[in-house]
């Protein structure tokens, strides 16, 4: 199975600000559940927590 990334999604809060996001999902048709992360760290450096969720293994 392939993956589509998505990357900078804008997400807006409540109170105007705009965080961005990476979106890993399989390229496959269907309904698949959801799995969110969420660090105070760059968003890149998602190797540091590999071992909590890895996005490409999640999708």
């Amino acid at each position: 199975m392939s993956v589509i990334v998505d990357k900078n999604v804008d997400v807006p809060m409540r109170d105007g600000v705009i965080l961005r996001a990476d979106v890993y999902r399989p390229s496959d048709e269907g309904q698949y559940p959801v799995l969110v992360q969420r660090t105070p760290y760059n968003k890149e450096m998602w190797l540091i927590t590999a071992s909590t969720l890895d996005p490409i293994r999640a999708a």
